[in-house]
């Protein structure tokens, strides 16, 4: 089933209504799951406003309902698919509101009308592994990808029985459904993990036909896109380094330079990452990293808080005798 706005039909808004209410009845008592698929889906053929017309009304567009199937796996392990049959109309949000960056270079009338109607549906994403399956057809793609809104997601790839992650979180452009000839033809794996509750708007062909009216829109999805490149660059380059130490508290001021925020003790890093996850960011084992946060906190280089890191001092100074 695509998600339409304002202008869908009143017997597609029937039409919703009366699998909304199939999935109701079939599903009053379904078990919560661990795993989430997610399929978006977009209407190509769908009329794209003018900015000149007048459409300020809320728009409306059917999102999945928190009561999904449960499909049982092989392994024994729950997995939930959200049904097509239960779903619920839920308003589409402004992307500008949402992430006011995507605005720059507009203002006065253009960035008004830019908020109006550059607008996208909005997945909410709890904590735990999540599969993103590949959309039924190259009509059902997102022309751009999913907008991360907020939270934090991980991308984990296996090779070797080896594991490098990537963070990510506001502002990234992901396209899950990529990744399934992305290692083709090595025996490795890709998976994705939401390690705090997140937001995405997915970026539809429709979004894509508006933004297209206003280059500075598109300039700044590609400056994300280059982002996330360049970010993956110095974790390489990090993972390079001899001592683990070394790594961890380079990577950690990396994370600072993003999420971090100035306070009187020093520079808190509001991510609350265990020792294996920084392990996959920086290329070490778990064990390693712990005696190396043991190391670097002894000197007062680092300190663990309820919220994530404390980071102290000034990275120019320690970081050359580390390396």
């Amino acid at each position: 089933m695509c998600a339409h706005g304002a202008t869908a039909g009143a017997a597609d808004h029937a039409g919703a209504a009366r699998g909304h209410a199939a999935g109701a009845r079939g599903g009053a008592h379904r078990t919560p799951a661990k795993v989430v698929c997610i399929r978006t889906c977009t209407d190509q053929h769908r009329k794209v406003p003018s900015p000149t017309e007048n459409r300020s009304k809320v728009r409306t567009s059917a999102m999945p309902d928190r009561h999904a199937r449960v499909c049982p796996e092989s392994d024994g392990e729950s997995r939930s698919v959200v049904s097509t049959q239960a779903m619920t109309q839920r308003p589409l949000i402004s992307i500008l509101d949402a992430d006011p960056e995507m605005g720059a270079g507009l203002s006065g009338d253009a960035r008004e009308l830019a908020r109006r109607h550059a607008v996208a549906i909005v997945h909410a994403l709890p904590t735990g592994p999540f599969d993103f399956p590949s959309p039924n057809g190259e009509s059902a793609a997102p022309a751009v990808g999913l907008l991360v809104l907020d939270g934090l997601i991980t991308r984990d790839v296996e090779l070797a029985k080896r594991s490098t992650t990537e963070l990510l979180g506001q502002g990234d452009i992901i396209r899950p459904w990529d990744d399934e000839a992305s290692l083709e033809p090595l025996p490795g794996s890709v998976s994705w993990a939401v390690l705090e509750p997140a937001r995405v708007a997915v970026l539809d062909r429709r979004f894509a036909a508006v933004a297209g009216r206003w280059p500075s829109m598109l300039d700044m999805l590609v400056q994300r896109t280059i982002r996330r490149s360049r970010q993956l660059s110095v974790q390489r380059a990090i993972a390079q380094v001899p001592r683990v130490d070394a790594r961890v508290l380079v990577l950690l001021w990396l994370l600072a330079d993003r999420w971090g925020r100035v306070s009187p003790q020093g520079v808190r890093v509001p991510l609350a990452l265990t020792h294996e996850t920084i392990g996959k960011l920086v290329g070490a084992r778990r064990p390693s990293v712990t005696t190396a946060l043991g190391v670097l906190t002894r000197r007062g280089l680092v300190e663990r808080t309820d919220t994530g890191w404390l980071l102290h001092g000034d990275p120019h100074e320690a970081l050359p005798e580390l390396l």
